[in-house]
């Protein structure tokens, strides 16, 4: 037998959801669903059930009814296929599926013929097969024949009796475009919703099987799920009408819902868009540029092309993007691009929201007056000056969060910049912070940066950064993150350079800047890292290159940023073949003429010619002032060549508190620390310094911290070993100090490296060619060479002038002693080697060495002592002391060292021989009747460490030195 059930869905009425409203205005009104007296015979028999629509709406087949081009409800009609699943609801995998007959196809009124279904409660479903809510097809503008119906109920306790308590919904969307062939154009609609309104999603793709429109009204509709759905007040829905066969291809439009809303079921609900301005901006009409909340809307290459039609002069207009855009094959009009009364006029607020901009041909400002903020510019390929901007221009200017990406910038002018070519001049301001310039390429004339080409401004920059890309002058100023500053008073702060290649065919170039003004600042900036150096490279080959590896040329001030300081690892490289050219190559600054501190290099500087190069910098000059910074690394050069500074060219510079370590190689003029002083009216300070480099010369005036000094050292030491292959002058601490005009001064400096080379070695100084006042030194580095022809070899001092046109006031060492082995070919001293002039003081010294023993001992050969190898008779030698256990080999030595003492020595009392004569030119070598041999071995005094010889007998002060140990150490 068979069963006939009936069934009523809900009937149901509906009304307009509109933006502008922002709010539904659909009623559920159900009809009660009607009952059937009969019961479900057993599992597995034939039943028919009968299922009526309501008249008011609902689906199976759903038909719209239109007022004025929207529809505004929808009748339902059962439709072939349809199916109603009834379930087990204790067990759902039991459930039985029952079909429309044909001849209720159309009607409201539907049979369903299946096989019965017995349990205790039931679940009832209309079902229309396989369903994607989140990508959706139509037949044709304003057909509906592709909506599904669903509906269901659950827990029924007799599906003889059956009312659907949950049912789907549709979404109309009433689309007003451009015009009749922009609507027949359209193939697919995709929306994307800021909340997952979308059945628990954020998209929705509507495409349309057979585009084209008779008006300019395009109708949309697409299924929701049972139930309701919230749409939450401030909800966004950004809309593509794709067209993708026209020119246009896509018209954009941004929904913004105010206050919040329902999606009923068994309703329609409508959404109603203006696309007529899609042309000009993505927003709704009140979107009129006047304010941040009105902003015109851009979301496809119309919008941003009608920008420039939409900005005014004197008066700032506010944009906002709301999609990427690509402006492949567009032709683009850069912005403010023209004058008004000899003057850019046009000023903008532009909020990126996070979007990109890709593939513009030119800058997307030629004079950017405004502020721009928080988006990305990516593959563009210009060849003007600044991919976000050629000028900035006006006071005020706001540069925040954009990233220039992919690009390429190849000009063929000055003033250019990855980010920015040029911060424009006099009443010029601008604010540049969080920006990014990335695998891009910088190209120009003159003044290439990374991100900003030249600040002719006052500028302030914070947490910039240029990485992946080269930049490359072809004349002067490049650099990393800016070529080029004026003096205005700015501020760059926690910027940083990365995995990058800076490069200038002509001078100032520098991995951070090429050339920093007076009144600017830097501030824990960086160029490399840690784990990736950056390459600083100059092609510059006939003139002065001025290169660092952090920056080209510096008068302003560089200091830490907090506790963050500034940092270069770089690898610095040079076309320059010429032994002779002064090149200014620092591994941070090349030349400097202001405050650096709180700065660090880390540098690879290898095979480099020419002179004036340094590990941190290459010339100091005037003002200059460099303290608490650090170098290590590598670095070769030629003629004044050092591990920190390779000359210094100025009576006014300092250091204080740096410090170098690594290899230094290069010919004269060479210093662990520093190279050296040009001349000898540009006396330079040095307190607190230090040096563990290792130095290798070719040439002559080499050492440990100094090649050649003059000026002050206080508190400064050194510990690499020193070398040369090729000349004189040689010292652990200072190769040679020359003849300034106000004299040098050293005070508590020490040095611990071996000392090897040609002639004037000492573990100290290798040569005093000026005047000098020395005191509480000490020096413990052996001195000596297998070279059977070097002379004047000391373990503190090698050889003093005899030159009294350069040594005027006179040499004074006091406090100071050496514990170094000595070993010259002849002329060598436990303390100094050869004195060489009347007008030295020598006073309180000590001779600590184990072994003076030279090469060669004879009457012919100027043979070694104890404290001073040859002496000029009449100097001032007063309280030196030896150390008793010294072996001392040499022909002129006393029978009995162990008690002989030279009494002190002065004009008054000159020096005389172990037999207590006078010498005379007749104690001369061969051939040189003015240089007169006389050995000084000082005092001994036995049963006392160095400690106790020197705060005992010698006086030296406690406040200075530490006698703790066996040898004084300074404090």
């Amino acid at each position: 037998m068979r069963t006939i059930l009936s069934f009523t869905i809900i009937a149901l009425s509906c009304a307009l959801l509109a933006v502008s409203c922002d709010k539904n205005n659909v009623n559920i009104n159900p009809e009660e669903p009607k009952n059937n007296e009969e019961t479900v015979e057993p599992s597995g028999e034939i039943i028919t059930i009968s299922a009526r629509l309501s008249d008011v709406l609902t689906k199976v087949s759903f038909v719209p009814t239109y007022e004025n081009g929207k529809p505004t409800e929808l009748a339902v009609t059962w439709a072939e296929g349809d199916q109603i699943r009834v379930y087990n609801h204790a067990d759902r995998s039991q459930y039985k599926d029952f079909s429309l007959a044909a001849s209720a196809v159309g009607q409201k009124e539907g049979v369903f013929t299946g096989e019965a279904i017995s349990a205790s409660s039931y679940d009832v479903e209309v079902i229309n097969g396989d369903f994607s809510y989140a990508s959706q097809t139509q037949p044709a503008d304003g057909v509906t024949t592709g909506l599904k119906y669903l509906a269901s109920a659950s827990e029924i306790a007799d599906y003889t009796d059956i009312t659907f308590t949950d049912f789907s919904s549709v979404l109309a969307i009433t689309a007003k475009m451009p015009s009749t062939a922009a609507a027949a154009a359209i193939k697919s609609v995709d929306i994307t919703a800021s909340e997952a309104i979308f059945n628990g999603g954020n998209s929705l793709t509507i495409t349309l099987d057979t585009s084209g429109s008779d008006d300019d009204i395009l109708n949309l509709f697409a299924t929701l799920p049972q139930g309701s759905t919230t749409v939450p007040a401030g909800t966004t829905l950004l809309v593509h009408f794709n067209a993708p066969e026209t020119d246009h291809i896509v018209y954009t439009r941004f929904v913004e819902i105010a206050s919040a809303i329902s999606f009923t079921a068994n309703s329609l609900n409508t959404i109603n868009i203006n696309a007529t301005q899609s042309d000009k901006h993505a927003g709704v009409a009140s979107c009129d540029g006047t304010s941040a909340d009105k902003a015109y809307l851009i979301g496809d290459k119309y919008q941003l092309l009608a920008v420039n039609s939409e900005m005014v002069d004197d008066a700032t207009r506010f944009f906002k993007m709301i999609d990427d855009v690509d402006m492949t094959d567009v032709s683009w009009t850069h912005l403010n691009a023209d004058k008004v009364d000899g003057e850019y006029k046009k000023i903008i607020n532009f909020n990126g929201n996070n979007k990109t901009i890709s593939n513009l041909d030119k800058d997307l400002f030629y004079c950017l007056k405004g502020s721009v903020y928080d988006f990305t510019l990516d593959l563009s390929s210009i060849t003007s000056r600044g991919i976000l901007a050629e000028y900035i221009q006006g006071s005020d200017n706001v540069v925040t969060n954009v990233t220039v990406s992919n690009g390429t910038v190849n000009s063929e002018s000055n003033n250019v910049g990855g980010l920015i070519g040029h911060i424009d001049g006099t009443g010029t301001s601008a604010t540049i912070t969080d920006c990014t310039v990335s695998n891009t390429d910088v190209t120009g004339v003159g003044v290439v940066g990374g991100v900003i080409g030249f600040a002719e401004a006052l500028v302030t920059m914070e947490g910039c950064k240029y990485t992946d890309g080269t930049v490359k002058a072809t004349a002067r100023y490049a650099g990393g993150m800016i070529a080029s500053t004026s003096n205005f008073v700015s501020v760059i702060s926690d910027c940083h350079v990365e995995k990058a290649t800076i490069q200038s065919s002509s001078d100032r170039c520098g991995g951070f800047a090429g050339l920093l003004h007076t009144s600017v600042q830097v501030k824990g900036c960086s160029a490399g890292t840690s784990s990736q150096r950056i390459t600083v490279k100059s092609t510059q080959t006939t003139a002065t290159a001025n290169v660092g590896g952090f920056v080209g040329v510096n008068y302003g001030t560089i200091t830490k940023d907090g506790d963050v300081r500034n940092n270069a690892y770089v690898t610095v490289t040079s076309s320059n073949t010429t032994t002779g050219n002064s090149m200014n190559i620092g591994g941070f600054v090349g030349y400097n003429t202001g405050m650096i501190e709180y700065s660090d290099a880390d540098v690879v500087m290898t095979n480099l010619k020419g002179q004036y190069i340094g590990g941190f910098c290459g010339v100091i000059l005037q003002r200059g002032k460099i303290q608490y910074c650090t170098e290590t690394g590598s670095v070769s050069g030629n003629n004044y060549t050092g591990g920190f500074v390779g000359a210094i060219d100025s009576a006014t510079t300092s250091f204080i508190e740096c410090s170098s370590a690594g290899s230094v190689s290069a010919a004269s003029s060479i210093g662990g620390f520093a190279g050296g002083c040009t001349a000898n009216n540009k006396p330079a300070t040095f307190t607190g310094n230090s040096s563990s480099a290792s130095v290798t010369s070719s040439g002559s005036n080499f050492g440990g911290f100094i090649g050649n000094g003059v000026g002050t050292f206080t508190s400064n030491y050194a510990t690499g070993n020193v070398a040369s292959t090729g000349g004189g002058n040689g010292g652990g601490f200072a190769g040679g100090i020359w003849e300034g005009s106000t004299g040098t001064v050293l005070s508590k400096n020490y040095a611990t490296g071996n000392v090897s080379g040609n002639a004037n070695l000492g573990g100290l100084i290798g040569y005093i060619g000026g005047n000098l006042t020395m005191s509480n030194c000490y020096a413990t580095g052996n001195v000596g060479t297998s070279s059977k022809y070097n002379q004047k070899y000391g373990g503190l001092v090698g050889f003093t002038s005899d030159d009294s046109t350069k040594i005027t006031e006179g040499v004074s060492i006091s406090n100071c002693f050496a514990t170094g082995n000595v070993e010259p070919s002849f002329a060598g001293g436990g303390l100094i080697g050869r004195i060489g002039l009347a007008t030295c003081s020598v006073s309180t010294c000590a001779a600590w060495s184990s072994n003076v023993s030279p090469h060669s001992s004879g009457a012919g050969n100027w043979s070694s002592a104890a404290v001073v190898g040859v002496t000029f008779p009449t100097c001032t030698l007063t309280n030196n002391y030896r150390n008793p256990a010294m072996n001392l080999t040499a022909y002129w030595v006393p029978a009995d060292m162990t008690s002989f003492q030279h009494a002190d020595v002065s004009p008054e009392h000159p020096l005389t021989d172990s037999a207590g004569a006078e010498m005379d030119d007749d104690s001369c070598a061969s051939g040189q009747t003015h240089y007169p041999q006389y050995p000084y071995h000082g005092k001994v005094e036995s049963g006392k460490t160095l400690s106790q010889l020197a705060s005992t007998t010698l006086g030296w002060s406690s406040d200075v030195w530490d006698f703790s140990g066996p040898l004084p150490l300074l404090k």
